[in-house]
Order: structure tokens, then C-alpha cells, then sequence
């Protein structure tokens, strides 16, 4: 992911992370979605054109406690990249909040 964000301008990114690293350790400048496990601390909204990283289990809402109408809008979105064989990237021409989730 590291190597990504730096060929494409170091560009912060929205992402929803499935697995026991912390991405900073990495050096991924990020704003964590809903994931697994659940971060500390949460992004609360995406906005049209914002850069989203999703790993492909919790896009399929395996394990994942929230988010899950963030990944069913996601689902419906062509990525517009793919790092690895597990994330995807995304450009969402829609706004999510994490109000959403509760409605």
C-alpha cells in the first residue's frame, strides 16, 4: 500500500484494513474505515472522489461489525485499481457517513 500511495503523489486515503498490522507502521498515510478488527478511531464520512482502500474480505463484510452499507455501495462501484491480490481502490462518486450505517 505504501509503495502505491507513493507512486500516486503520497495521496492520504480513506482505508477499511482486514488484518493485525496497524498500516502507519508501514509508513500509509491513511484515515481508517470500518475493518477488522475494528479501528480505535474512525473516519466518519467519504466524500465523491476521495481515494478508498478496501481489503476484499471486508468488502465482502466477512467479520466486519460495521460499514457494511459502505461496502454494499463499494460493491456496486468499479475499483479503479487493485494493490496485491486482497485491496482495492476506489474513486466513489457517491458520500458516505457513518450515519448511514444506522439508518
Amino acid at each position: 500500500m505504501k509503495a502505491y500511495q507513493d507512486r500516486h503523489g503520497g495521496e492520504r486515503l480513506k482505508l477499511s484494513y482486514f488484518g493485525p498490522a496497524d498500516p502507519s507502521w508501514f509508513g500509509v498515510a491513511h484515515d481508517p474505515l470500518p475493518g477488522f478488527p475494528p479501528p480505535a478511531r474512525m473516519a466518519t464520512e467519504v466524500l465523491p472522489g476521495e481515494l478508498v482502500a478496501v481489503s476484499a474480505t471486508n468488502l465482502q463484510e466477512v467479520r466486519l461489525e460495521q460499514g457494511r452499507r459502505l461496502m454494499r455501495r463499494l460493491r456496486e462501484t468499479e475499483p479503479v485499481d487493485q494493490v496485491g491480490y486482497s485491496i482495492l481502490i476506489y474513486r466513489p462518486a457517491f458520500r458516505w457517513k457513518v450515519e448511514d450505517e444506522t439508518r
